[in-house]
């Protein structure tokens, strides 16, 4: 129960930030988010593949992965959204 409240305030987080540039008026902006916690995700998937983790390493580049999957799916979405509320008001 504990994770889930972690990933929502993670995606909760990440759509805030991403809502707060969309105010600022260059469009690609807003979704700068949730492509840096895309990469982020890859990135330690890629570890958890390709690297000599000690111990449980592996392990905690298998949770962070999750948690910035989670974030950049709040993200991505919110930028959708806010995307598409733009268009339909012009």
């Amino acid at each position: 129960m504990r994770f889930i409240l972690i990933l929502t305030a993670v995606a909760i987080a990440v759509a805030i930030v991403t809502y707060l540039l969309h105010k600022i008026k260059i469009r690609w902006m807003k979704y700068t988010p949730a492509v840096l916690l895309l990469l982020l995700t890859l990135l330690m998937i890629m570890m958890t593949q390709f690297g000599f983790g000690e111990g449980m390493q592996d392990l905690a580049w298998i949770v962070i992965a999750i948690i910035s999957f989670a974030g950049a799916l709040g993200g991505g979405i919110t930028a959708l959204v806010l995307e598409w509320l733009s268009r339909k008001r012009s």
